[in-house]
């Protein structure tokens, strides 16, 4: 062997997890560049005919005007991608997406890097998430910005397990700009603020402060403030007759999709006040835990109640599980246990994907729902079986010997 050859072989060997990386990294492009011509329907029906009416208006027009029932950050980013010049405004829409993607996939890979201080580690969580099929078939195909506000989300996430509570809050706030559903780990701030007693009650006020100052261009173009804020109520109300919107969550073991039916009022209330009773439980029992949280123990804390607030909470949609799915990955690397359970939530969640964006149907609603809860239970269960959640208690007789 030559010395060019062996000094080329050893950087290959040494260098072996970045090639993989590179693969992963080409093998996600070329998925996504493959799924470039899919026009879903809310792309048709809803992101083009946006795109296209705020391509006929003049900046100042379209700060002002709002279209749809997306933020008004989404309906500035149409704006501008209906003036780009290269590609076609269905690419455009998906390349922001995608990018998002990348640095989701990039987050975990630095938190894999430099927090459980693995290369490996770090390339096994970027290739779980920017290969996971949810991840690319959420951006690539469907179209969605779910990685946009997803990204922040899950930043400010690990900013506040870092303990640097004011970026936390303001990437939380970008978060909520972008898409309601950064709601679903407010949660987990509480229990932080609540347990660690490291940051003020006042660090949420920067969540409606981050708000108001991204919003101010459309307010000063003639958007009233209550219709910037209206578009997170509009939302929520979008299907009234529903409870659950081609979900699994556990409503959908008692009524047709789309049609709260006899639980039509317990969706307006009962359902909210079971949620808020499921997350108050769960918090009560974190909260109880004496032993010092880790980074991992926090990423379970944060998916756990993320999970049981779509799981108890109504008008949950199809997509509403894609943050704390993209958790679910790197618990999977941090834990083992979660490998199955993990299997069986992304089983469930492409069977709602390939309904949406193909019609086909894999598997009847209740499969999935039963996936999904079982899913659902085993997490819970793993949860409690790592640690005593209540201390034992002792009782004794008066001679000190053990009763139970």
């Amino acid at each position: 062997m030559s010395k060019i050859e062996k000094k080329v072989l050893d950087f290959v060997t040494n260098n072996i997890a970045y090639f993989m990386l590179g693969l992963a990294i080409l093998a996600g492009l070329v998925i996504r560049f493959s799924l470039r011509g899919i026009v879903s329907d809310d792309m048709g029906t809803d992101y083009l005919v946006w795109a296209d009416a705020y391509s006929k208006m003049t900046l100042w027009e379209a700060l002002g005007t709002p279209l749809g029932n997306y933020s008004a950050l989404y309906q500035l980013m149409l704006f501008i991608l209906a003036r780009i010049p290269v590609l076609s405004v269905v690419s455009r829409i998906k390349f922001v997406s995608c990018l998002f993607d990348f640095l989701i996939a990039g987050l975990a890979f630095y938190i894999g890097k430099k927090e459980f201080k693995s290369v490996w580690k770090a390339v096994l969580l970027f290739s779980l998430v920017f290969l996971c099929p949810i991840v690319f078939l959420n951006s690539a195909a469907w179209g969605q910005c779910d990685s946009i506000f997803g990204f922040f989300l899950l930043l400010s996430m690990y900013l506040l397990m870092k303990d640097r509570p004011i970026p936390a809050f303001i990437f939380l706030g970008i978060s909520f700009s972008w898409k309601l559903q950064a709601v679903l780990l407010i949660p987990f701030f509480i229990i932080k603020y609540l347990k660690d007693k490291k940051f003020s009650i006042l660090c949420f006020l920067i969540i409606p402060a981050v708000m108001l100052f991204l919003n101010i261009p459309f307010i000063m173009a003639g958007r009233p403030v209550a219709s910037i804020f209206g578009t997170y109520s509009s939302q929520v109300s979008i299907y009234p007759e529903s409870i659950y919107i081609n979900f699994s969550n556990i409503y959908a073991l008692f009524v047709a999709d789309l049609n709260a039916g006899a639980l039509g009022g317990f969706a307006s209330y009962g359902a909210v006040l079971l949620a808020v009773c499921a997350l108050g439980i769960l918090a009560v029992i974190i909260i109880r835990k004496k032993k010092p949280v880790s980074l991992q123990d926090d990423l379970y804390i944060g998916f756990l109640l993320a999970f049981t607030a779509v799981m108890f909470l109504p008008k949950m949609h199809d997509r509403y599980g894609y943050v704390y799915e993209i958790l679910a990955l790197v618990l999977c690397v941090t834990n083992r246990k979660t490998i199955v359970p993990c299997i069986l939530l992304l089983a469930q969640s492409l069977f709602h994907y390939g309904l949406c964006l193909t019609g086909f149907q894999a598997m009847p609603l209740w499969v999935a729902t039963f996936l999904y809860i079982g899913a659902y239970v085993w997490y819970l269960a793993i949860y409690f079986k790592k640690d005593t959640v209540f201390p034992n208690i002792d009782v004794k007789d008066k001679d000190g010997k053990l009763l139970c």
